[in-house]
């Protein structure tokens, strides 16, 4: 852009003191004072206006009001000489020039008219970006950004050093490992806060372990291995934590609230008491959830997908027919209260000749054998089926020689037998059949509530507290999820002996006492069902979570198959899970 050097008034200007800043503003404000006469100086504002003033562009001129467009001065950088400017009669601009020819100014101003004789202020443009706080800003919310991810960087870093493990390469948080490691503890039985505890892990351990912490962080190692196995595959195949889990998670946390209480201490300080100080309830929480959710799986839609096959059942029953059968018998004793040689040989006598007219048939064993007794005996003898002993199972016999002999594979119905009591009389055996476990198998949880028994040393509530307690948890029970819990809520008592839970998912008829029988095996009886039998030094609450589908036997020998398959499922998976420990991160635990 070229400077106007020819102005005459560039000697007046260069020659005057310098322009204050605040003069210079000064200036401008009286500007809008000072008026020109417009018949003295007509010719020459035409002559400015017609030489150095063009129209804004087409995009600057208001639409609305494209009268009076406003103009702008643009200087010429052509090298053709300009005729020189007649100098208008604004005495306040006497400093514009110099301000002009000042290199600290980068734009040249521009001056606006609007077509009246009042002449717009000029606007300068400030220059923001030389102030020093417009580059500090940006460099700091640069430098708080590196910083924030060196911390997150440094933090995951400190935090892979500080795990005690990692599973298939990916590192167990230390506090997700602390809690197991103490829950493994408290379920062993070890109390963590005793003074004595950390002897006791310190102790030389058994086998390969050095220690008795050793043994436990092993544990509590491959727990979160088995875990995460599991977890994965059950996501593999569409299942979920549902809030099942997380609520019994939150049954927990709500039972060291108690205990928490019972010591005067909040929460937050109680779990970090007990299972290391970055463990939070929410720890607790997602490490339980993920823990109940394997168990159920591995329980329920694994053991489903590992199930063996018809022809696998089939040939597993055949391979040991004596664990999958029961058999029925009848049995008598010939005795006499001499116990002299003589009578023991009549005994015989009588015994050989019942099973000579039986012909074979178990059937005529009752009617035949009272004709050798009298009275009440006689009358005992001819009640149908007096002397018969049905479902018998392989383990429920103790005598081998007996066991043998009625599990023999070539038995058949009607063949007889005498054995000896410890007199010598004979006692009569006669087989009379052997089946499959057919009757389906019952799911039930047992709660049981004792009562004390001071000279047993049998620990439980006293007498009159027994029957009031177990009706409040009878009363607490709503599905099976609610009985779980108990397990939780009276973690103490059952610990201490004052209570205990007992899951059977096998109950089968005879398993238990008569009288439960009769409640488990009622036709009527459906899941979801609960009641309160009073025994003599307990009171049990009883809750029927469901019937097997399948008969006994099919049952029994699906277990065992698939136990064993889902045993070398875990192998299997264990070589994809490797696991590492790293001292560095056990020794904070």
């Amino acid at each position: 852009m070229k400077k106007h050097s020819s102005s005459p008034r560039d000697e007046d200007i260069n020659s005057s003191s310098d322009l204050s800043e605040s003069d210079l503003n000064r200036d401008f404000e009286d500007i809008s004072s000072i008026t020109s006469s417009e018949e003295t100086d007509s010719v020459r504002t035409e002559a400015v206006i017609s030489d150095v003033i063009i129209p804004f562009e087409k995009d600057e001129v208001s639409e609305s009001n494209p009268a009076t467009p406003y103009h702008a001065i643009h200087f010429s950088d052509s090298t053709t000489p300009e005729p020189e400017p007649i100098p208008l009669p604004l005495h306040a601009f006497d400093g514009i020039q110099s301000l002009l020819d000042d290199p600290d100014f980068q734009e040249t101003p521009k001056v606006q008219v609007d077509g009246s004789t009042r002449v717009k202020s000029p606007h300068i443009r400030p220059n923001y970006w030389i102030n020093a706080k417009y580059l500090l800003i940006p460099l700091a919310i640069i430098a708080c950004a590196v910083l924030f991810i060196s911390v997150l960087q440094i933090g995951n870093f400190n935090e892979r050093l500080a795990s005690p493990l990692s599973i298939n390469g990916q590192a167990v948080s230390h506090s997700e490992f602390s809690f197991m490691y103490h829950y493994v503890l408290i379920e062993n039985g070890v109390d963590v806060h005793a003074s004595e505890t950390p002897i006791m892990l310190a102790a030389p351990g058994e086998g390969e372990f050095a220690t008795n912490r050793d043994f436990f962080v092993d544990i509590a190692a491959k727990e979160l291995q088995t875990i995460q196995i599991l977890y994965d595959d059950a996501i593999l195949h569409g299942y979920s934590i549902s809030d099942v889990h997380v609520q019994r998670a939150n049954t927990y946390v709500n039972w060291l609230s108690t205990k928490a209480t019972a010591i005067h201490v909040d929460l937050d300080t109680y779990i970090k008491g007990t299972f290391g100080q970055n463990v939070t309830r929410q720890t607790i929480v997602d490490s339980l959830s993920k823990r109940y959710f394997a168990e159920d799986y591995a329980a329920g839609p694994k053991l489903e997908e590992l199930r063996a096959s018809e022809d696998q059942a089939e040939e597993s029953y055949l391979t040991s027919r004596n664990q999958y059968d029961i058999v029925s018998y009848r049995v008598l004793r010939i005795i006499f209260e001499q116990k002299d040689q003589s009578f023991i040989s009549t005994a015989h006598l009588h015994a050989q000749e019942i099973i000579e007219k039986i012909e074979h048939d178990p059937a005529r064993f009752e009617i035949v054998a009272s004709e050798y007794f009298s009275g009440e005996a006689r009358d005992a003898l001819l009640q149908p089926d007096s002397t018969l002993i049905s479902n018998v199972r392989f383990g429920d016999i103790d005598d081998l020689e007996w066991r043998i002999w009625l599990y023999d594979t070539n038995r058949q119905p009607g063949d007889c037998t005498i054995f000896e009591d410890e007199y010598g009389f004979p006692i009569l055996v006669c087989f009379a059949s052997r089946s499959r476990q057919v009757e389906p198998l019952r799911n039930i949880r047992f709660f049981y509530v004792n009562e004390q028994v001071e000279e047993a040393f049998k620990p439980g509530l006293p007498a009159g507290e027994v029957i009031p307690m177990a009706q409040t948890i009878l009363d607490s029970v709503s599905d099976e999820t609610s009985v779980i819990n108990l397990e939780t809520t009276y973690a103490d008592e059952i610990q201490s002996g004052i209570m205990s839970a007992v899951q059977s998912g096998d109950t089968f008829r005879g398993k238990y006492d008569a009288t439960f029988d009769s409640w488990i095996f009622d036709p009527a009886r459906k899941p979801g069902d609960k009641t309160m039998i009073e025994l003599e030094d307990q009171v049990v609450i009883l809750y029927f979570v469901s019937i097997s589908p399948n008969p006994e036997w099919f049952d029994r020998v699906n277990s065992f198959i698939r136990m064993n398959n889902y045993q070398e499922f875990l192998i299997e998976k264990q070589n994809e899970y490797p696991i590492k420990l790293n001292s560095e991160g056990l020794k904070h635990i």
